[in-house]
Parts: structure tokens; C-alpha cells; sequence
């Protein structure tokens, strides 16, 4: 077990080790395999910019960041999302050969 203390809140958080553990290696580089603005529904992957408004805008600001220079969790903190949420999108990328991982 991690015990982390934020000075700033003044709040104790514990992670346990398997968490830390999944994210060090979910922390990894991803690099696009397109060129441009990638079409998603080309690859099968479909979400609605006018009811999935969120997921659609996910999606798009994590594809617009992806150059082979961040990290997932580079990449969350550049959006402003959940590092698993980023591991999700790009996972998904991955499936459809849209992206690959940088060791």
C-alpha cells in the first residue's frame, strides 16, 4: 500500500500497489498510424457528436494530441481526463489499427 499526502488539501489518499503498478505500464507512447484527421467511421468506430457529445469530443481531443512525443498520462493532463479514459480511446485506436505503442 501508497499512501499519498496532499499538502495542499490536506487529504490522505491510498493506492494500492497493483494501481500504481497498472498505471506505470499504461503509461505508454502511443504513435498514429494516419495521416491527418483519421475517419473513424471508415475503421468502424462510430459516435454521435450530437447525443455522445462527450465521448465524441474525447476522442477527437486525444486523436488531435497523438504525435508520438506524449504519454497517456501526458495526454490526460493535456485534455483534462482520466488517464483510463485515455488508455480506453487509445486501446480502441489500437484494435483498428490506427495507432501503435512506442516502447
Amino acid at each position: 500500500m501508497f499512501i499519498f499526502f496532499a499538502a495542499d488539501e490536506q487529504d490522505i489518499i491510498i493506492f494500492h500497489d497493483n494501481i500504481i503498478i497498472q498505471a506505470l505500464e499504461d503509461d505508454v507512447v502511443p504513435l498514429n498510424r494516419y495521416k491527418g484527421e483519421a475517419f473513424c467511421s471508415r475503421f468502424g468506430i462510430f459516435l454521435d457528436q450530437i447525443t455522445d457529445t462527450k465521448a465524441h469530443d474525447e476522442l477527437f481531443g486525444v486523436m488531435d494530441l497523438i504525435d508520438g512525443t506524449r504519454s497517456v498520462s501526458e495526454l490526460a493532463a493535456a485534455r483534462g481526463i482520466p488517464m483510463p479514459t485515455v488508455k480506453t480511446i487509445l486501446d480502441e485506436l489500437q484494435r483498428h489499427g490506427l495507432v501503435t505503442f512506442l516502447p
